[in-house]
């Protein structure tokens, strides 16, 4: 576990702190204090954190600020008892971890661009024939070798959830392969009927290379 991001809570020598686990849902954000730096260090929420908080007071009470999910939120806490409450309220989306809170309440954060593109055709003369996909955030292209199909991983804003799609370029016509996990990298296989992924799914640390049958593309197959 490696203890990061602190954070003092107005008001006193207490500080919260990000205790960042390999176990996702083991991440929580923790309270001390500076004259018991070696005490108990107790969570302030029984729900995991996906990045460090901070405590900041507001005309509408004490908040704590965290980012999940790529959303700003917020959640009323209980100085006295070092315990969130209430519901999660939230403030802004597509924001980055990082982030901060003046005396006065404003929150400066930063937040990931709409990054949206389409490819198109372009023909040996340079020139544009067409669209080649719909409008989303493209992470990667790949034909097959006999050049009749593509395979690309698109989202539907940077950011966003990255799905594998195929795409039949006789037809035009585009099929969604329904796996779960985040997904990069197609490749083809030399018959056109498989494809070599990689693919990080729930729970684990990395990603590892799945090859999926297009015949039965939702049982991706784990190297």
């Amino acid at each position: 576990v490696a203890h990061e991001f602190p954070s003092f809570v107005p008001g006193g020598d207490r500080f919260v702190f990000f205790a960042s686990s390999r176990v996702p849902l083991l991440s929580t954000v923790r309270m001390a204090a500076l004259d018991a730096a070696t005490g108990p260090a107790p969570p302030i929420s029984t729900q995991p954190f996906q990045s460090g908080a901070i405590v900041a007071d507001t005309p509408e009470g004490t908040y704590v600020l965290s980012v999940r999910e790529r959303e700003l939120v917020a959640q009323s806490f209980d100085v006295s008892r070092g315990l969130v409450s209430g519901p999660v309220r939230t403030l802004a989306r597509r924001v980055r971890s990082q982030f901060s809170v003046a005396f006065s309440g404003t929150i400066v954060y930063t937040v990931d661009p709409e990054v949206r593109h389409q490819p198109v055709w372009v023909g040996r003369d340079g020139r544009v024939i067409g669209p080649g996909g719909q409008v989303g955030s493209y992470q990667e292209l790949m034909f097959s070798r006999d050049q009749t199909k593509v395979a690309y991983v698109r989202a539907a804003e940077a950011g966003g959830v990255r799905v594998v799609w195929v795409q039949d370029l006789t037809s035009g016509s585009e099929t969604r392969l329904r796996i779960d996990g985040v997904p990069d990298d197609p490749t083809w296989s030399p018959d056109g009927r498989r494809l070599a992924i990689s693919l990080k799914v729930e729970d684990a640390r990395d990603p590892d290379v799945h090859i999926i049958d297009l015949a039965r593309p939702d049982q991706p197959r784990r190297l």
